[in-house]
Parts: structure tokens; sequence; C-alpha cells
């Protein structure tokens, strides 16, 4: 994940939007993305290949536009995708 700069701009984007948060907050947040890190690392043997890379980079986008609006979501928005 590391040797791609949409992966490395999700991480810096997930990074700064959880350093607007409470201490919960950023707990909770690292805790999502290692989850989601983890099944991301599964999706290439489900043969998801330029999907994937879609995903990725939607993702990218959609943070970076959450960041540039500013706007602190409630905690239990931030987890929606984490709790399903």
């Amino acid at each position: 994940p590391l040797s791609g700069l949409d992966h490395v701009l999700m991480i810096v984007a997930v990074s700064a939007w959880a350093g607007a948060m409470s201490r919960q907050g950023r707990l909770l947040v690292a805790t999502c993305l290692a989850l989601f890190v983890a099944a991301g690392a599964l999706l290439p043997a489900l043969a998801a290949g330029p999907a994937l890379e879609a995903a990725i980079a939607l993702t990218v986008v959609g943070s970076g536009l959450l960041l540039a609006m500013g706007r602190r979501w409630p905690l239990g928005a931030t987890l929606l995708p984490c709790s399903q």
C-alpha cells in the first residue's frame, strides 16, 4: 500500500481527518482504517483488479473533498462504513 500515490494520499487524508477529532474518535478511525486495509489486502485474491483501483481513486477524491470542506462530521457518521 505504500508504493502507490493513491494509497499514500488516502493514508494522509484519513490521518488529517482523524487529527481533527477527539482522542476516542482518532482511535476508532484508526481501527476502521486497519480493518479496511486488511479487507483491501484480501481483494486482489478475489481478482477485483481495475474495480479495486477505481474504488481507491474514488475514496481519495471523496476524502479530499471532505477535508477541503472543513466540516466536522459527527463521530457516528464518520464510522458508519465500519459499522456495517
